[in-house]
């Protein structure tokens, strides 16, 4: 399978909302997310993205959003290795970790 190195996405900083960023994604991204996550649920903390997010509008991320999106599409297609956690895991960990700082509130 040829797989095609996706360029990290850079976000144009906004005024309003604050601490936002805007991108804008294309087709190549749109096959790529549908191939890592197939529009499912977010894992990891990748934002879950729909079909008119990649029509080329800008989106509005958080930047811990759009870091786990680049970190998504640079290890797209790499096959984890024993030592490594795959989305899988990360989700769980994440999850794991939400359920122990909501179990003293």
């Amino acid at each position: 399978m040829n797989l095609v190195e996706i360029t990290p996405i850079i976000g144009a900083r906004l005024l309003f909302p604050p601490s936002r960023v805007a991108i804008r994604l294309d087709e190549g991204h749109r096959r790529a997310y549908r191939r890592l996550y197939g529009l499912l649920f977010p894992l990891a903390g990748v934002p879950a993205l729909k079909d008119h997010d990649f029509d080329g509008r800008a989106l509005k991320l958080t930047r811990r959003q759009l870091a786990a999106l680049n970190r998504a599409f640079a290890g797209r297609g790499r096959p984890v290795a024993p030592g490594m956690r795959g989305a899988f895991e990360e989700q769980e960990q994440a999850l794991t970790n939400h359920f122990k700082e909501m179990q003293f509130l």
